[in-house]
């Protein structure tokens, strides 16, 4: 199974249930599964997220919030 396939596989997971796919905003080609959040809003796996947090305040995500973005709905705060 190639790379290409699994991100279209999961794609189409994320059409059907109707969620929005997160993506990490540190590296247009991480994989790896949303888990943090900075101040100013973007998300980050959890990796990059803790490499953000060296200077830049960076949390995790509460399990709430990740299914709320999912939904496409916005976090009144960060």
């Amino acid at each position: 199974m190639t790379l290409d396939t699994v991100t279209s596989a999961a794609r189409q997971h994320y059409i059907d249930t109707g969620r929005h796919m997160l993506r990490c905003d540190m590296a247009t080609d991480c994989l790896s599964p949303v888990s943090m959040i900075d101040a100013k809003g973007f998300v980050y796996c959890r990796a990059d997220g803790l490499e953000r947090r060296a200077y830049q305040p960076c949390r995790k995500l509460r399990p709430w919030e990740l299914r709320k973005l999912e939904r496409g709905e916005p976090l009144a705060r960060y």
